[in-house]
């Protein structure tokens, strides 16, 4: 969309190009049709063994040329004299050295490139080859989720000459570092969690992140209040995690490295190291084992850190190996990962030992200062003078309540001090602040009456140990509330059991041996044991004798149990309701499905929403304006009373500098920021956690807010629509062709694939035609048309109609021509470059599909499908789910659905894509919202944004409604927030007190404060009570609609108009009397 020309040349009367996919001469045709038919060509010369065309005209623009052709199905580019040199493209979406990896190894697997050199900060790719082709270059990237074009160095502009439909999605990237990192040299770079404790709101977040990202070597930072943690990225060689732990902890937060052990990674504990020739023996003998990559020793620690294969070893062969050399080992107890609620719940505990301290010492302070003092003879008692004017009550207050201050409440202190010191505010500025200025006035009135025996101090120590204790118990309940909000992703941590039964020898004769292991411990080709009642350990395979029942709702979303045979998949988590499972371990450690699940909720719960931003903006200024507003307070007060603008009367005990201060003092206790910042990340916490309950994985805050927005829905057919479990229907073999031969090259071509229609041919070869599959070479897959190979020396094609035409002659067509009349799914195959037959598939409409987009469009959103089948097939289909014709694409590749989403994004759309998360990678990576539909076990989250782990389209209504819930009420939470304290600090500033004689005082105001917090999290927690909505259509006049379209669709009917009249006059009773 952005014509570019070769710079410095205005007028170009000949371009070379180089032009890829040409296979015959009717491509050859097809290039020069295309160039001719642009404005400004005289003529086309087209060179098919070199792969070359020689575009003349006047004014041609280079760029735009090789667009045109790459449109049509040619990638091509600009021609090179000696087909040698560098290509710099802008590369967009790169956030972290893992994604300058990503960048390297895309553009490595490209042909003819030798090296890549990227720039994280710049966003720049150079690289160096022979035979480079732009256009391959920029959609391969694209392709991998960074959206590339040609980068100009000198007017720093984009050259646009990527494939239509690949532009920039918008992504949310996390804090960036802003030292000159080169990352695309970086080799070693390091992601790591770090335990953050002492936060409290947004400006402790804004805080570390900044202090952080200022550190030489990091590359990112990401800070979660919550979860107390941060994410960072950082360069290895540059500085170590403890050195980033110390950073943190000098800016007055409890920091340290969370275990950030690789999973094919180990440290062991060896007994028996005495020297350093036992150090080199050890490492030796673990060099020599096969699948060790790298062993370290330490003499010191007596500890060896090894790195392996963990498909062909674990660390127990890693624990005999050091025992048959003489050094016994055991694994090091790592550091446990706790749950957030465990988190949570040790940080409530902490402050409620504080909470326990403060009441110890404020009891009593209370009862002095208050109920005892008007009761005789305490009153008596405490009034006696001991040193002047300073009575017995005034000393038993400050004994009391001076530990309260400096020694119960130093946490305050500590993290405000070193708050202000790097130039921030936090909440405890305002604690400490508020606290500190009612116990410095107290003691200042009392040394007065030291001095002075006629001076009648007015001491206030109670009410600054009440103000902590108040926090105190603010704080407590807060870590108790946060603890609730994350009780999803410590349900699903829970799921996995600690240790796995392992059968360590089998013989039918002995018997055999189980051993019980820790969960860290199992490897892969384990075979465990799993008894009634009992979770399974790890994903793995059923096994022989296994026969048992198994609760696979984690997976399925069925209540209902599942029962397993052998070769059967079984998933970690899942529960064995009945019988007895014996099964073989596939997948250990992270790689299970549940470790999966985890990290994703995990992430998402830490991550932030746009709508944060608010609240850290806010954050960044809340401090200084109510340290303001409270001295403005107390200044205007205290001028009024000096000028006898206030009545005498309303002057506590007559005082003005106390009446003022308390309305100032006020201020600046009643104050709170911790709930705009809890606002957000609560919110976010629960809705994630709510969805992965429910089976629906939401990767972050960003994708709950926006997934409300969505205006436009796409969706695939084969599998998202449709169960995705196809049959071959019927099969024509063109004449003088041999059936066997047919079923051969086909089931041999579709060998190893996962696509739905691969394996119906697969299945329908092997049990109804009972074909053996060959050996295949030189396999070529074309995106979204079909496959190419060799099979015994016969090259064959298999895939779409327009694609076997497009290479085959006319000959055998006319027998084919029946096949797609009935709005089947068709594939044709030919070898050597004549069409031998063709096939039709019949897929079945999912049961929901109907209903969900129905209650789709009464919510005002539009439907649409997008199927690379034929649009006989998609229209059949459409009328059955109820989307009109004319939002129906077929014949569509990956690439031309993005191109689609593109178009509606230009119209104004917020468009969410539904697919399979596979094929339509592309689509939803340009989609705003990307929906992975039914993903399972084989979970595919890289190009999707949300992941639906139950095969149910309901669920992509209900992600909708959970982001509608969500957001509503993060902005009731924000609404609270708000209104708290836009009323309560002028009512504690004294608005009202001239109508009412009312004040708060500050020892009041500090409760209230702790408690605003724990209501916004109380709110948040409302969420738990979320359901998911139910369907509109779901009763028995839906059922009999859809039997009625299938029985069209069985006959052969694009059209279902008359069957769906038949299922109105079957449900209204008039109609039917009418008829």
């Amino acid at each position: 969309g952005y014509p570019s020309a070769v710079w410095g040349e205005e007028q170009v009367s000949e371009v070379t190009l180089k032009v890829g996919g040409m296979t015959c001469g009717k491509c050859v045709k097809r290039v020069q049709k295309s160039l001719t038919e642009i404005a400004g060509v005289d003529g086309a010369e087209v060179d098919l063994e070199a792969g070359k065309a020689v575009v003349k005209g006047k004014d041609l623009d280079a760029a735009s040329l090789a667009a045109v052709l790459t449109e049509a199905g040619y990638p091509s580019a600009i021609w090179g004299e000696d087909e040698a040199g560098e290509v710099i493209l802008k590369v967009e979406g790169m956030t972290c050295g893992k994604c300058v990896k990503r960048v390297q190894k895309a553009l490595a697997g490209i042909e003819g490139v030798e090296a890549a050199e990227v720039e994280l900060e710049a966003g720049k790719a150079v690289v160096k080859g022979r035979g480079l082709v732009v256009t391959s270059l920029t959609a391969s990237l694209t392709e991998a989720g960074y959206p590339s074009a040609v980068w100009s160095e000198q007017e720093e502009e984009l050259l646009l000459v990527s494939p239509p439909g690949h532009s920039t999605k918008e992504i949310q990237t996390p804090m960036v570092s802003s030292a000159k990192l080169q990352a695309g040299s970086i080799q070693n770079v390091e992601r790591s969690l770090f335990h953050v404790g002492g936060m409290t709101c947004s400006a402790c977040v804004r805080q570390v992140e900044s202090h952080i990202t200022k550190i030489p070597g990091i590359i990112s930072a990401e800070v979660s209040l919550l979860m107390n943690q941060a994410e960072v990225e950082w360069d290895k060689d540059s500085l170590d995690a403890e050195a980033i732990a110390t950073h943190v902890r000098s800016i007055g937060y409890e920091s340290r490295p969370l275990s950030t052990q690789a999973d094919d990674e180990c440290t062991l504990d060896v007994r028996g190291i005495t020297c350093a020739a036992c150090v080199g023996r050890i490492e030796r003998g673990l060099g020599k084992a096969e699948g060790v990559l790298s062993a370290s020793v330490s003499l010191a620690m007596n500890t060896a850190k090894i790195r392996y294969d963990k498909q062909v070893l674990g660390v127990r062969d890693l624990i005999k190996i050091l025992d048959d050399i003489g050094y016994p080992a055991s694994l090091r107890e790592a550091e446990s990962q706790e749950s957030p609620k465990d988190i949570q719940a040790k940080e409530s505990r902490r402050w409620r030992r504080r909470l326990a301290q403060a009441i110890a010492f404020t009891l009593p302070a209370f009862l002095i200062a208050m109920p005892l003092e008007n009761v005789e003879p305490f009153e008596s008692i405490l009034m006696t003078k001991v040193f002047n004017g300073v009575t017995l009550q005034a000393v038993l207050l400050w004994a009391l309540c001076t530990p309260v201050q400096f020694c119960i409440g130093s946490p305050f202190y500590s993290a405000a001090i070193k708050s202000l010191s790097h130039g921030s505010a936090s909440m405890d500025v305002l604690v400490m602040l508020g606290t500190l200025a009612g116990y410095i006035y107290s003691c200042v009135t009392i040394l007065i009456a030291a001095v002075n025996p006629n001076f009648e101090p007015t001491h206030y120590f109670e009410g600054s140990a009440f103000l902590i204790t108040f926090v105190l118990l603010g704080r407590t309940l807060e870590a108790s509330a946060k603890g609730e909000a994350s009780d999803a992703l410590s349900a699903l941590m829970r799921l996995a059991p600690s240790t796995a039964t392992v059968i360590v020898s089998d013989d039918s004769e002995k018997g055999y041996k189980e051993e019980e292991v820790r969960l860290e411990m199992l490897q892969v080709g384990d075979v465990i044991k799993v008894v009634s009642g009992g979770r399974v350990p790890c994903d793995g395979r059923c096994l022989k004798g296994t026969d048992s029942m198994i609760d696979e709702s984690l997976v399925t979303g069925e209540s209902a149990p599942v029962s397993k045979a052998p070769e059967d998949k079984v998933v970690g988590g899942s529960v064995v309701i009945d019988g007895y499972l014996k099964m073989k371990a596939t997948r250990v450690g992270s790689d299970t499905f549940l470790a999966q699940v985890v990290k994703l909720v995990a992430d998402a719960q830490a991550s932030k929403a746009p709508i944060q931003l608010i609240a850290d903006r806010i954050a960044g200024v809340f401090v200084p304006t109510i340290v303001a507003i409270s001295v403005l307070t107390f200044t205007v007060w205290y001028t009024c009373c000096c000028f006898h603008l206030v009545p005498e009367e309303w002057i506590l005990m007559g005082k003005p500098f106390l009446f003022s201060f308390l309305f100032g003092n006020a201020v600046l206790v009643v104050a709170c920021p911790c709930a705009l910042g809890l606002a957000t990340p609560t919110a976010v916490m629960v809705g994630t956690g709510i969805g992965a309950r429910l089976g629906i994985l939401i990767k972050g805050g960003a994708v709950l807010e926006t997934l409300h927005k969505v205006t436009a829905v796409a969706l695939d057919k084969t599998g998202t629509l449709t169960l995705g479990q196809m049959t071959v229907s019927s099969a024509v073999i063109v004449s003088g062709s041999s059936e066997s031969r047919v079923w051969t090259y086909l089931a041999s071509a579709e060998q190893g694939s996962k696509h739905p229609i691969a394996r119906a041919i697969g299945n329908h070869s092997a049990t109804v035609q009972g074909c053996q599959t060959l050996p295949v070479s030189n396999v070529k897959s074309i995106a979204g048309k079909g496959l190419e190979c060799e099979i015994d020396g016969v090259h064959v094609e298999v895939g779409k109609s327009s694609w076997i035409k497009s290479r085959t002659s006319d000959d055998g067509w006319k027998q084919l021509e029946d096949l797609e009349d009935h709005g089947h799914t068709t594939v044709y195959v030919a070898a050597d470059g004549m069409v031998i037959g063709g096939l039709a598939l019949a897929d079945v409409v999912k049961d929901e599909a109907y209903e969900v987009i129905q209650n789709l469009k009464d919510a005002g959103i539009k439907v649409l499908m997008l199927t690379g089948d034929n649009r006989s097939t998609a229209i059949s289909v459409a009328n059955e789910v109820g989307i009109e014709d004319c939002n129906v694409t077929a014949d569509v590749v990956p690439q031309l659905k993005s191109d689609e989403i593109e178009r509606l994004q230009a119209e104004g759309h917020v468009v969410a894509m539904v697919g399979d998360g596979v094929n339509d990678s592309i689509a939803l990576a340009k989609a705003d919202i990307g929906i992975a539909l039914g993903a399972g076990a084989d979970v595919a989250v890289e190009a999707a944004d949300v992941v639906l782990i139950h095969n149910n389209l309901n669920d992509v209504y209900t992600a909708m409604d959970l982001s509608r819930k969500t957001v509503r009420r993060i902005q009731w939470n924000y609404f609270w927030a708000m209104a708290y304290n836009l009323t309560a600090v002028p009512v504690a500033a004294g608005v009202l007190y001239p109508f009412t004689r009312t004040t708060i005082p500050p020892a009041v105001a500090g409760l209230a404060m702790a408690m605003s917090s724990v209501s916004v999290v109380l709110s948040s927690l409302c969420l738990r009570l979320y359901k998911p909505p139910a369907l509109r259509g779901t009763g028995s006049k839906q059922r009999l609609r859809r039997a009625m379209g299938r029985v069209g669709r069985a006959l052969g009917h694009e059209s279902f108009g008359q069957y769906e009249r038949a299922h109105e006059v079957l449900c209204d009773p008039f109609l039917f009397l009418s008829h």
